[in-house]
Formats: C-alpha cells, structure tokens, sequence
C-alpha cells in the first residue's frame, strides 16, 4: 500500500531526524537528552531487543530512526516548540501492509519525510525539542535492554563503549565541564543504563569562593564574579601576594564588609557602632566609631615591613568634619597614617616620622595610597597616580593595633568603600589596584 507524503515545509534551523537500522521483532523508543551541546550514538539493534531511542531536548539535533524489516513499531518523532527553529524529520523506510500515522510537528518551520513501508509496521514520530545535539546509533546484540542517557546543560559527548554478555552497566554522574563518556556496545543479556551529565558550574576564583564560604550572607552571582574578578585580577597585576588585608566596605552586607578578602579567617571589627550602608561602605562619626583591624600593621605572617609597607582607602563619601580626617592609621599616631585636610596641608607617614604634606585643598572621595619601598623611597598616589614622593629616611613601625577611620585619638567621618594593607609596591601596580577598586565599586554604584 502507496501513501502519499505529507508537504514540505521550509526548513530554516537545524534540526534534522534521519533514520537507524532495526531488525525484526524490536521496538525503538528515545532516550531523554536535555539542553546542551550532546552527542548520543543510539542503536542498530539486532533481534528481540527493547531499545528506548531519545527524547531529544533543546538545539541542533540529528536523530536517525529505523529502517523496519518486520513485525516492528517504530515511534518517529514529534517535533515541538523549536524556539526559534526548523526542524528536518525523515521517518522509516518500511514495508508493505503498514500503518503510518503523520508526525505531530508543532511550532518551527519543520521538514517531515514520510515513511516507505515494508509489512505490519507502525510508525510514530519521537519528540524532538530545541537543543544543540546529535544522537546517532550503536550497536546492540540480542535480549538487550538499553537505556539512553539523560544528558543537561553543559558541552558533552557521548559515545558507546563495550561491553560482555550478563553485565549490568549502571551509568556514570559526570559534573560540571566539558564531558566526553564513552556507553555501551552490547553483547547479550546486558542492561545498560547510560551516564547523567550536569550542568557546568559558575567558576570562581579560589581565593574569592573562600572569602564566598567565609560570609554569612552569600551574595549575589553577579557579585561574585565582581569578587573573583577583582581577586583574579589583583594576581594577574602581580598584587595579591603582597596584600595582608583587602576589605570591599561597599558590600552587600556588614559581616562581609568587614572580612578580609585576602584572609578570611580575618575580619575587621566595628567599634562604636560605625554607620554601614549596603553596598557603600562604612562612615565613622568623627567622635569615637570606628573599624579596628585587631593586630599590628606588621601582624605575624603579614607582608607589611620596615622597608616595604603600604596602606590605603578608598573614600566615597566626604563627612561635615573640618581639619584632619584620619582615613588609616593606628594607636601609636606617630608612624603611619594618612589623614588628608579638606582645608589643604594634610599628612602622611609610612613607618618614620617625618610628615608628608599633601598639599592644596581637596575633596576626600577617590584613592588614596601611601607605600614605601626602600629606607628612604616612600610615594603617595591620588586616584592610582603618582603624587607625591621623597626620601624620608624609615625608623620604626606603629607598634598597637591598625585602625580605619581612626589615627591615635583622631576620628573621621567620611565614609570608606575599601581599603588594604600590604608591601611596598610599584607605580604600575598602585595604578592598577586603583583601577581594580574602580572597576568593582562603579558596577555597583559605590565608585
């Protein structure tokens, strides 16, 4: 018995669906395959087998059916929701006496070749759905039970692999990546059941997934890759090894505001109730609030030395307070500190006691960092440029705990959105800690 073809419509995607090969007495249904990049090599099936051909799920698919002999029912695809999409189905070549009801082909422009018929065949269409995936066939022997792969998200491939008569093959989990998992080629009586491929994580930088671990409430993902960036980047300029202490104050929330990113197992302390506003920073009073960092510039184990030390703050938010501003400093006032003056003349020292003068007038917000390199290098830089620099000759290191927001008994009341302590470091790279600091406070709002 002749039946006609149903018309073509254009084909203007990539789904296609073409033929496999099965012997007699065998039934093909499909294996689910979910969205991702996937190839699955299904069947050619041998006799008296039960092979559950794919249900194939979101992307560019290549599916081949069967070419019946007899006595099979083949169930042919159905298209469906190809958002956006074609899709191009090409049944089975079957015998004579058969019933061939038509693909069900729902949205997407879609290409249905129907079946020639061989004897006793009854052809249905498997679902076939948007995905970038191939599934083409492997080999199975006789009294073989397989079942495809449930395969997500992720860039994988799957191809069969071989396996003995009476073995039972439970499916591999397969995480995040790009995968490659080899199933079966099967002998007899085996029962394959075939891998499960994950979804591909978000990957973070180490250092910034341990700072992630550290804070008890978990920012966004789109926060988090603002961390890893600016962790990523800080190595990448040659940096982050010479950091002690890296705080973003403008976080999204105050316990993570105040850990050190650099060290997690380390965290500032608010004293006297410092003001914290999400995703800004902290602001002192300029009375008595202010964040201790609980341990010497020079703490065991901290990079900060004689001869080669840094520290510096990024303000966003100037306060009323005229005269000084003790941005950082520490409870020996007379060794390091920068407190700039609204009025012109403010100070800087690095582990000596000789005063920088800062110079004319100024607003407070931007950066600021003052570093020293050698016994008598020390440098300050504005807003990642070099400003000032001389030879003031070192003496000592403050020897009480470090302080943001506070100098001795001097307090500020601007509001700082980061800060860091460290070794000495460059031109180049007190540029690009600016730069790094810029990059993550202007994505959200608090440059």
């Amino acid at each position: 018995m002749a039946l006609a073809a149903p018309p073509l419509p254009p084909v203007t995607d990539r789904i296609e669906v073409r033929p496999a090969f099965i012997a007699s007495t065998a039934r093909v249904l499909a294996p689910s395959v979910a969205a991702g990049a996937v190839e699955v090599r299904p069947s050619v099936i041998a006799s008296t087998a039960a092979v559950r051909a794919p249900s194939v799920q979101p992307g560019a698919v290549t599916v081949q059916p069967a070419m019946i002999a007899s006595t099979a029912q083949v169930r042919a695809p159905t298209v469906e929701a190809l958002a956006p999409g074609a899709a191009e189905v090409r049944p089975a070549v079957i015998a004579s006496t058969a019933a061939v009801p038509a693909p069900t082909v729902q949205p997407g422009a879609v290409s249905v070749a129907p079946a020639l018929i061989v004897s006793t065949a009854s052809v249905f269409a498997p679902a076939v759905q948007p995905g970038p995936v191939a599934v083409l066939p492997t080999v199975v022997g006789s009294t073989s039970a397989v079942f495809a792969p449930t395969i997500q998200a992720g860039a994988s491939q799957i191809a069969p692999a071989i396996i003995a008569s009476t073995a039972v093959v439970p499916s591999p989990v397969v995480q995040p990546g790009a995968v490659n998992v080899a199933p079966a080629l099967i002998a007899s009586t085996a029962l394959v059941r075939a891998p499960t491929v994950a979804a591909a994580a978000a990957g973070y930088d180490p250092d910034a997934q341990a700072a992630f671990d550290a804070m008890t409430v978990q920012p966004a993902a789109a926060r988090k890759q603002l961390y890893s960036d600016l962790v990523a980047g800080l190595k990448t300029d040659g940096v982050w090894s010479k950091l002690d202490w890296l705080t973003i104050l403008a976080a999204h929330d105050a316990q993570a505001a105040r850990l050190n990113l650099r060290a997690p197992t380390k965290s500032l302390a608010a004293v006297n109730t410092p003001s914290f506003t999400t995703d800004r920073g902290y602001a002192g009073d300029a009375l008595s609030s202010h964040l201790s960092f609980n341990e010497a510039f020079n703490a065991t184990g901290n990079q900060y030395a004689l001869n080669s030390a840094t520290i510096g703050t990024w303000c966003n938010l100037q306060g009323p307070k005229s005269g000084f501003r003790p941005l950082i400093g520490s409870s020996q006032s007379t060794r390091s500190y920068i407190r700039p003056n609204t009025a012109g003349n403010g100070e800087a020292r690095m582990n000596d006691s000789t005063s920088l003068n800062l110079g004319a007038a100024e607003a407070m917000t931007g950066s600021r960092f003052l570093t020293r390199t050698g016994a008598n290098a020390r440098a300050y830089y504005r807003n990642g440029a070099l400003s000032l620099s001389d030879t003031a000759v070192s003496n000592a290191i403050a020897t009480g705990p470090a302080y943001l927001l506070r100098n001795g008994t001097e307090y500020a009341d601007d509001r700082l959105a980061a800060a860091f302590t460290g070794g000495g470091i460059t031109d180049a790279e007190a540029q690009a800690i600016h730069n790094r600091f810029s990059t993550f406070l202007t994505a959200i709002g608090a440059a």
